[in-house]
Parts: C-alpha cells; structure tokens; sequence
C-alpha cells in the first residue's frame, strides 16, 4: 500500500472526479447569479425549469453509483435461472483465503453470463464468479489474483459495510437535514444551491469509500500471490477499454498498477 495520506490520497481521487468536480462548481455557480440579475418573470420559469433539470444530475448519479452493482446482480441472478454456472474448484484458493485469515472452501463459479464481464463477488453469499473467457486468455496465476482481489472483499466486508452505510447516511443528512438547519438559523429562505451543492459533494465522499475498498482488495490480493499477477490483469484489462479514467466505483487501472509496482 502507498505510504500517502488519507488527505493527499483523498486529493488524487480528486484528480480522476474532475468532471465531477466541475458539475458541482456549475451547480453552485448558477443559482447565486440570479440574484445578481432580475429576469424577467418569463424567464424565471425557464430557469426554475433548468435549474430543476441540472439538480438532478447529482441525485441520479448518486442513485446509479448505489444500485448499479444491485442492477448487475439482478441481471446476472436472472439470466443464471436458465444457465448455470460451472462449478471450478482451486486447491490454491483456500490457501490464499487461510493467508487473509479467511475459512473459505467454497467452488469457483465460471459463466458465459454477458453481464459479466470480470470477476466478481455476491457479498452476501460469498460466491466468487469469473467470465469463460477468462479461462482462455488468462494465466492460472492471474485467474487467482482476481480471485484473491475478490477474497479481499470478503475479508473486509465489516468495514467497507460500515464505511458506506456512513456516507450514505451523511449524504441523506445534507440532502433532507439541511432544510430544516436554514429555518433554524432563521433564514427566510432555503438556498437551493447549497443543499444541491452538499449532496453533491457527499456523493463524492460515497465513491471514495468505494475506491479505498477496491484498494484494501488488491492490497489483499498482493499479499497473499503477489503484484506482477495482478498487475498483469489490470494491463488486459487496460486493452479493453478505450480512456482509463477509471468509474464512480473503481479507481483508474493506472492508478491502482502504480501502487502495486512498487511491490515488484
């Protein structure tokens, strides 16, 4: 694991949510310049109308980086009913999963599930699965680095619990408390802007959380069979898209094949 901070670790996440970040600043930026000019009563509406419109872009966003894995689970459980997944079994995986203190004896599940394109975990059965095609243009030792990246999860399924229940709550904190904190204080008004603004920001906070356990699990993974396994999945995985500028939920493949290099 680097040896950064949280704080400038918090300011390279910063780095991959730019756009994120400029969303934000617009959302801010609009509402106060409205009291530097009076529209004209017909205009207001098609700003009211706008700023409706562009408030929602956080609040959608938010509901996306906390269902989409739900969503991915409901399409990979639906087509499952019809086509089962093969069982494997690795005699290494409980061995790596013994290194990270974990008793897990369970099979390998492989599919052709188009849903799913890479190893993944259901942390509530603990079941790993991994795409059929991996099979093929993967190495043995490659196949039980994503699986130990996996295992992490599990192990540190408590904290990140804990972790993303916190910023969910923090979020639905600004979203819905802040209303009531302005008329409190006494304002007149409820500055639209700021709620927006703060939901915004907590958002950003929700993906953190994600990002740091994607790290916890490959900082997992490379303790118990090493960094140049792993490394050499994130490469092929860096072929197979178009701009590495990583997800609400995953950092960037740079970003998490420069922490492990220095395991090498």
């Amino acid at each position: 694991m680097d040896d950064l901070t949280w704080l400038k670790e918090f300011g390279r996440f910063l780095t991959f949510r730019i756009k994120r970040i400029v969303m934000i600043g617009v959302i801010l930026a609009i509402v106060p310049s409205t009291i530097l000019f009076h529209f004209p009563v017909e205009l207001r509406y098609f700003y009211a109308i706008g700023f409706t419109l562009l408030a929602t872009v956080p609040i959608f966003s938010t509901a996306q980086l906390v269902t989409g894995s739900a969503m991915q689970l409901i399409n990979i459980a639906l087509y499952n009913r019809k086509h089962k997944s093969k069982e494997i079994y690795y005699p290494e995986v409980k061995r790596i999963a013994k290194k990270m203190g974990l008793d897990y004896d369970k099979p390998i599940y492989v599919t052709d599930n188009p849903n799913v394109n890479g190893p993944y975990v259901n942390l509530f059965s603990k079941k790993i699965t991994i795409p059929l095609s991996w099979l093929a243009k993967c190495h043995r030792s490659e196949i039980l680095a994503a699986i130990g990246h996996e295992l992490g999860h599990i192990k540190n399924l408590g904290k990140y619990s804990k972790e993303v229940m916190l910023a969910s709550f923090a979020t639905a904190g600004f979203t819905f408390g802040l209303p009531f904190i302005i008329q409190i204080l006494g304002l007149s008004y409820i500055p639209i802007f700021i709620q927006v603004g703060s939901y915004a920001f907590m958002m950003l906070i929700l993906s953190y959380v994600f990002y740091r356990n994607e790290y916890r699990a490959d900082e997992e993974s490379r303790k118990a069979v090493g960094a140049a396994p792993l490394i050499a999945v994130f490469e092929m995985l860096q072929n197979q898209v178009k701009k590495d500028e990583g997800a609400d939920t995953h950092p960037p493949l740079h970003e998490r094949i420069r922490r492990l290099e220095p395991f090498l």
